[in-house]
């Protein structure tokens, strides 16, 4: 078995970072140690290792539960930085079990860096600032892998078109 390239442990260690601090931030963070739990195990099961892929439209009906579950918190509490986290915190978990491409990547690294935010926004703590202190270098390596994996995607897609 081989290890996951650079770009993908960086990527993968931002959301682990974010989970984090934002279950340290949370005033209720059982839902994040699911969250955690839930990515792992989309993370394996989509690892080369299992070689599992979630259809399309099952990410999609993910995706949908997710955002309705948002609305009815949203609809019964308000709208705040905590149902916004549990939105983000879940479609993590969604894209943890559907990434095949850059763009998933690039969305993926996106949820990550607003949960890091809710974060900091949420709490003062000590172990989120750290957290916070550890996340911000592995955070421009992925976005900096992110954009060369892209670039190289886009210069093979017209190297295949012949356009010189």
């Amino acid at each position: 078995m081989t290890a996951p390239p650079a770009r993908a442990r960086a990527l993968l260690a931002c959301c682990a970072i974010s989970l984090l601090a934002y279950a340290a931030a949370s005033p209720a963070p059982g839902m994040q140690a699911l969250a955690i739990l839930l990515g792992a195990v989309g993370l394996l099961a989509t690892s080369p290792l299992v070689g599992m892929r979630l259809p399309r439209w099952m990410g999609g009906l993910a995706t949908l539960g997710v955002l309705v579950y948002t609305l009815n918190a949203t609809l019964a509490q308000g709208l705040g930085v905590h149902q916004f986290a549990a939105f983000v915190t879940w479609m993590i978990v969604v894209k943890l079990f559907d990434r095949r491409h850059a763009g998933d990547d690039a969305q993926l690294l996106a949820y990550s860096i607003f949960l890091a935010l809710a974060a900091v926004i949420v709490s003062n703590g000590l172990l989120v600032g750290v957290l916070t202190i550890g996340y911000l270098p592995l955070l421009a390596f992925a976005a900096m892998h992110l954009q060369l994996r892209i670039a190289l995607t886009k210069a093979e897609r017209l190297a295949g078109k012949g356009v010189p």
